[in-house]
C-alpha cells in the first residue's frame, strides 16, 4: 500500500512554522541574554511577561497561515 503525498500540502505544513520558528529562536536568545531571568524573579516574570503573548501571536499566525495556504488549495 503506497501512501501518496501531496507535495504543496508538505511543503505547507513544514515550511510555515519552521520559517516562523526561526526568528522566534534567535529572538528568544537575544531576550535570555538581555534579561538574564535567572537572576531575579522580576526578571524572569518580565521575561515571560514578553515571550507568551508572542508565542501566542505566532502560534495564531502559524495556523491562520496554514489554513488560509490549505483552502487556497483546495480551491484550485
Amino acid at each position: 500500500m503506497f501512501i501518496l503525498i501531496d507535495f504543496q500540502k508538505l511543503i505547507l505544513f513544514l515550511c510555515v512554522p519552521i520559517c516562523l520558528a526561526i526568528p522566534f529562536f534567535y529572538f528568544n536568545r537575544w531576550l535570555i541574554r538581555k534579561l538574564r531571568p535567572g537572576e531575579a524573579l522580576r526578571k524572569m516574570l518580565l521575561y515571560y511577561l514578553i515571550v507568551l503573548p508572542i508565542a501566542f501571536v505566532l502560534i495564531t499566525l502559524c495556523i491562520y497561515l496554514i489554513l488560509r495556504g490549505y483552502l487556497m488549495m483546495q480551491k484550485d
